[in-house]
């Protein structure tokens, strides 16, 4: 045997070859390259489907608390029965509004005394004064009432209230946010003509002069009519149990739920609710009031329109209110 052989078998027994060694590491080179591909095409289509995922379970978790509330009212504010103006749309964010009275049954802390119960007296909402929300402005605090778009917490202009109560002083008694304040009492009409019912009454809830109901002895002491006019439970206080709102916004793709935290006495600034966003992504919230031919058992519709880069997710539901209760 030659040298010359010998010394290229021994080369052989102890490694590769320059070129072996090259080819050997441009495939592997290759085949993390593609591997590498595989992974991140995966993880994007991993996060694609998350991002599918939360958008609709955002959009379901909102719609379901907003469907509850609709349930548990006995009272909804915004949008109104019949005028479109107050149904919410995207052209305007300060619309897309759905405002509601909440659940008399709630009492989240468990403290034996009902959330809307405001004077403690084991009944809801029962006297409530010439401004029915307690809050201190036209309509309620902070939401456009009457879907005009501009100003929120409008002043009255018009007649209304008396010489005593006069609206462009007592801003507060417009409870709905147009002309006049004080012009639909509590009885089942349209005393203003405004297509609303019992929307914007006086102090004297069903404006009959008298405390409490004229001729009903309301808090069963055994005198009938006892007290002042504005008494609307004869109970010796005026004006000391309105109503609570819950109201839901859409505020620059975030829908916020504002719910009353009863932290005061009355709601007379931001410091008497509690701002929670409840989804994010939103592009419109849009409710609609639906009265049957027969005048009884309210509809809501609403429709709820999420979107990202990824998915858009349209979720709707119909809602009769006061379900719940």
């Amino acid at each position: 045997m030659s040298k010359t052989f010998a010394s290229r078998r021994n080369a052989r027994a102890h490694g590769f070859t320059l070129l072996e060694l090259m080819v050997s590491l441009s495939l592997g080179a290759l085949l993390l390259g593609s591997l590498n591909t595989v992974l991140v095409r995966a993880d994007d289509a991993r996060q694609e489907r998350r991002m599918r995922d939360e958008l609709r379970s955002e959009g379901a978790f909102a719609l379901a608390r907003m469907s509850a509330a609709v349930r548990g009212s006995e009272r909804v504010f915004v949008p109104t029965r019949d005028d479109p103006r107050t149904e919410s749309r995207t052209e305007n964010s300060r619309l897309n509004i759905l405002a509601v009275s909440l659940d008399p049954t709630l009492d989240r802390n468990r403290d034996g005394r009902l959330d809307a119960d405001n004077d403690d007296d084991g009944r809801v909402d029962e006297d409530l004064g010439s401004d029915i929300h307690g809050d201190s402005a036209p309509g309620i605090l902070q939401v456009d009432d009457d879907g005009d778009g501009d100003p929120i917490d409008e002043l009255a202009t018009g007649s209304g209230g008396g010489e005593e109560w006069p609206c462009n002083i007592y801003a507060s008694f417009n409870d709905d946010e147009d002309e006049a304040c004080n012009e639909d009492p509590i009885n089942g009409l349209d005393d203003d003509g405004d297509g609303r019912f019992d929307e914007d009454p006086h102090g004297d809830l069903n404006d009959d002069g008298l405390p409490g109901i004229g001729g009903f002895d309301d808090n069963g002491n055994g005198t009938i009519d006892d007290g002042h006019p504005l008494d609307n439970d004869e109970d010796g206080k005026t004006g000391e149990d309105w109503f609570d709102v819950v109201a839901f916004s859409v505020v620059d793709g975030e829908l916020i739920e504002r719910f009353p935290s009863f932290a005061n006495s009355t709601m007379d600034s931001t410091a008497a609710w509690v701002e929670t966003p409840i989804a994010s992504n939103v592009d419109m919230l849009y409710a609609h009031r639906v009265v049957p031919t027969n005048g009884r058992d309210d509809y809501l519709m609403l429709i709820l329109v999420l979107s990202n880069e990824f998915d858009s997710v349209v979720l709707t539901e119909w809602i009769r209110i006061a379900a719940g209760l």
